[in-house]
């Protein structure tokens, strides 16, 4: 019942948010870390997702994980990339590596080029104890966009963190 509650809640949040904003396309922040003839490739290719899936990426930034995945499978495109780059972001937040590592594997199979889906699975590969995998993640991210761009640093410092035992820095957001 709870959780019934809380979906009907964020659907109708979604709701008012789409009904008294007007639409525009959004793109996640850390998509925005990808180099821009990724993007407009990723953006002509999926076209918008509107505003329910801005709402849920803030959801998830947020560190609502439960209502963004709500938001995000309410979506009509579970087949696009960036929602199942997002709903593995969110269902690894929440604790479950091993049940985002398919989300991601499903965006990258549609969306080869797309690094942030990349790094955050390297993420997950490490939470789950596989540096190796995560470092081949780095090698596709680096053949992608190179060495600058923020999600292959943002990976390195993680997997730098990894094996030093330390926690990983915070993600490089001054892009």
């Amino acid at each position: 019942m709870y959780n019934c509650l809380k979906a009907l809640c964020a659907a109708a949040i979604a709701l008012a948010i789409v009904t008294f904003e007007q639409p525009t396309p959004v793109m996640a922040d850390d998509e925005g870390a990808a180099p821009v003839e990724i993007r407009r490739k990723i953006e002509k290719k999926w076209g918008s997702l509107g505003p329910v899936y801005g709402l849920a990426v803030r959801f998830a930034k947020a560190g609502d994980y439960a209502n963004a995945i709500v938001l995000l499978k309410a979506l009509k495109r579970q087949d696009d990339p960036r929602v199942l780059n997002y709903l593995g972001y969110a269902t690894r937040k929440s604790g479950d590596a091993g049940k985002a590592v398919p989300f991601y594997e499903k965006a990258l199979s549609l969306a080869p080029d797309f690094v942030v889906a990349r790094e955050y699975l390297g993420e997950a590969w490490l939470q789950l104890g596989q540096p190796d995998k995560a470092r081949e993640q780095l090698a596709e991210i680096e053949k992608s966009c190179g060495a600058p761009c923020r999600p292959y640093q943002n990976l390195t410092n993680a997997i730098a963190a990894h094996a030093s035992g330390k926690p990983a820095p915070a993600p490089n957001a001054a892009w």
